[in-house]
């Protein structure tokens, strides 16, 4: 299991293949298995040299006191990206994972031949989702939990989440078990680790990822949405402010098309993905 040290991280990635730099970029409460599990980064190996790692505090990564918003997340992977000696890179973000290629775009915009994200929500265009808190994975996440005597509330409050689920006892991650089934199950396990973190307030932070500032973003944008996804008026949005996006609609997916329509997300990543470095190698005259 590689890792890296960046500063006070020891960070944990895995990179195959060859050619044009992709980097996977999981989702909050996420880790980098969910591309290996899938087949995604085996899949897109195949064609370029794709690099995933776990973000601060999840997966084998180092769980620090603070540091979780998108503008701090997206330094992280500016480090990394110095560390492994990547070159200008497509950017794949599924949900935290989009704001964080998004925001990197805005800050080292040398640096990024395309954004593609899954199913993102922006603090920064919370005004346009006042409903978060009835999406369906939270609505069926709390659900789940209920029924083994966990309550988190009807409020998004991922800060909540983590102490409640440091503080189960052995009879209900038993039921856990049998709820979500040992997959499900070690994932909400981890999430304890974060109970003692900013992280559940500081990923909800606008972190100077304003409305301005994503509009300003110029390289070229696929924006992926699920097609039961709670999250359209964003979609809508990118679609009238960003200068070079397209948008596609993940059939089958509630948030998690990586996971629930996997062949259909890879497809529409493998065709962005392609499109971005040709287009970038005819500007640069790169043709390696």
């Amino acid at each position: 299991m590689p890792f890296i040290q960046l500063n006070s991280l020891n960070i944990h990635y895995q990179q195959k293949g060859s050619g044009s730099d992709l980097v996977l970029i999981h989702a909050f409460t996420s880790n980098s298995s969910m591309w290996m599990f899938t087949n995604i980064q085996d899949t897109l190996a195949a064609d370029f040299r794709v690099t995933c790692y776990d973000l601060r505090g999840h997966g084998a990564t180092t769980v620090t006191p603070a540091g979780y918003t998108s503008d701090e997340m997206a330094d992280d992977f500016l480090a990394l990206h110095t560390a492994l000696e990547l070159g200008p890179c497509v950017l794949i973000g599924h949900s935290f994972g989009g704001v964080i290629g998004i925001h990197t775009a805005v800050k080292r915009p040398d640096l990024v031949r395309g954004v593609i994200f899954s199913d993102t929500y922006f603090p920064g265009l919370r005004d346009l989702e006042p409903n978060m808190g009835q999406a369906e994975p939270w609505l069926e996440l709390q659900t789940q939990l209920s029924r083994c005597g966990v309550e988190i509330g009807e409020t998004v409050d991922f800060s909540r989440l983590f102490r409640e689920i440091r503080k189960m006892d052995e009879t209900q991650r038993k039921q856990l078990n049998e709820e979500m089934g040992i997959f499900g199950a070690n994932w909400i396990s981890r999430l304890g680790a974060l109970a003692d973190t900013t992280a559940g307030v500081d990923t909800f932070q606008e972190s100077g990822l304003t409305a301005t500032e994503i509009a300003s973003v110029q390289c070229p944008v696929l924006a992926l949405y699920d097609e039961f996804s709670p999250f359209h008026k964003t979609r809508e949005f990118l679609e009238r402010a960003l200068p070079n996006v397209r948008s596609e609609i993940v059939p089958g997916a509630k948030h998690l098309a990586p996971i629930q329509s996997t062949d259909a997300f890879l497809s529409y990543v493998r065709e962005g993905a392609m499109q971005f470095t040709q287009d970038s190698a005819t500007l640069t005259g790169d043709h390696s």
